[in-house]
């Protein structure tokens, strides 16, 4: 028997991720412009680049989170709190992962530190979301 809500959470998880992804692959457009890495009329390149090495990141760390969070709240009957907790930090370990141990950071450093705090807290709201509303 799968945990509850099963499928919306892994869903919930990657969408939130990848929306974090291009929001901040949009935020970092302009960055990479005044930084002198891109021209004007490289963008809509550059944007393509941003989600092409950033999206498959962001997908595996919400599917991540979502196992951890479903995991957990099924196995242990943990709190919503505690979900959103745990997803939080699987997306943010995996972020950090691949930014420290494989030295891969496609963006500015304080963007980088951004990108993996919003992959954290949108996939720890969505399970928390989740969570609160199916213990109502």
């Amino acid at each position: 028997m799968p945990p509850p809500q099963w499928s919306r959470r892994v869903l919930r998880s990657a969408a939130a991720a990848l929306a974090v992804t291009a929001v901040a692959a949009v935020i970092a457009l302009p960055v990479d412009l005044v930084l002198g890495h891109l021209s004007a009329d490289q963008l809509l390149w550059g944007l393509g680049a941003y989600l092409v090495s950033m999206g498959p990141v962001a997908l595996l760390a919400g599917l991540l989170a979502a196992a951890v969070s479903g995991a957990g709240r099924w196995m242990w009957s943990t709190s919503p709190q505690g979900t959103a907790a745990q997803s939080a930090g699987a997306a943010a370990a995996l972020g950090l992962m691949v930014t420290f141990g494989m030295l891969w950071a496609p963006l500015a450093m304080v963007l980088q530190l951004l990108w993996i705090a919003g992959l954290a807290a949108a996939c720890g709201w969505v399970s928390w979301r989740l969570d609160a509303r199916a213990s109502a």
